[in-house]
């Protein structure tokens, strides 16, 4: 079952990992706390953070992934 929509899954490979390459640190954080399967509020604890900071790192990070979920984010992540 796949959790993205029809345009996430046709984007190129190379366009995650410049998407990877596009991350402040701090996002890569949020992505790797994303990974380890932690909710926002648990990120936001971990990284010292609210978790309104939290999904507005999300925000950016699908916007430079041209995802619209979580769900949509890691599975395109997990797919590289």
């Amino acid at each position: 079952r796949h959790y993205y929509s029809h345009n996430e899954a046709n984007q190129p490979r190379n366009q995650t990992t410049r998407g990877l390459e596009r991350l402040t640190q701090r996002e890569t954080h949020v992505v790797y706390e994303l990974l380890q399967g932690n909710s926002n509020k648990q990120i936001g604890h971990n990284l010292s953070l609210s978790e309104y900071t939290i999904e507005n790192h999300l925000r950016r990070i699908y916007k430079k992934f041209g995802v619209r979920s979580r769900l949509s984010l890691l599975a395109y992540i997990r797919n590289v």
